[in-house]
């Protein structure tokens, strides 16, 4: 099983040392997968497109090409606390694609992940500024009062902090 990950953790931390108050982070997903990430209950970001590349077409839920098969939530807990995990299961042509959000009860934190279970081969676009698959993804607000960080170019290498706008 291959698997990423990506982890709010630096981003919430921030807002809890720096904002003199508790904060609390919370994610709500439809039944469709869209998603919201709430902070003290305000709608801080909005889900973007669900997207993944698999021999030279990119599927997306936007078009229907990459279909919601199934819903599922969990609680446990781990060394971080308890949580509760929503996971939705993705499927076009071969793929098979676990995108999960795991929220906790007591940490200001929303872990994102992503999972192939049957490995994903195929995705090879030619094109090193294509992406292969695209998770999570927000739209931003042109009028957000909250922070954000944003990436692009070689996201291993390049680090902006903006407040409220996108670059």
């Amino acid at each position: 099983m291959s698997r990423v990950g990506f982890l709010l953790l630096t981003l919430s931390l921030f807002l809890a040392t720096h904002s003199g108050h508790a904060i609390n982070v919370q994610v709500q997903v439809d039944t469709s997968g869209e998603y919201e990430l709430l902070v003290n209950g305000n709608t801080w970001l909005k889900s973007g497109d669900y997207a993944i590349r698999f021999n030279n077409q990119l599927y997306t839920s936007s078009n229907k090409t990459l279909v919601l098969k199934s819903t599922s939530k969990t609680q446990g807990s781990d060394k971080f606390g308890q949580f509760t995990q929503i996971q939705l299961t993705w499927g076009a042509e071969q793929i098979l694609w676990y995108t999960s959000f795991k929220s906790y009860d007591s940490l200001p934190v929303i872990l994102f992940t992503q999972d192939f279970p049957r490995g994903l081969e195929g995705t090879a676009s030619g094109n090193n500024n294509d992406i292969i698959s695209a998770f999570p993804t927000f739209q931003i607000e042109a009028d957000s009062p909250l922070n954000y960080y944003t990436y692009w170019g070689h996201f291993y290498r390049l680090l902006r902090w903006k407040v409220g706008k996108k670059y």
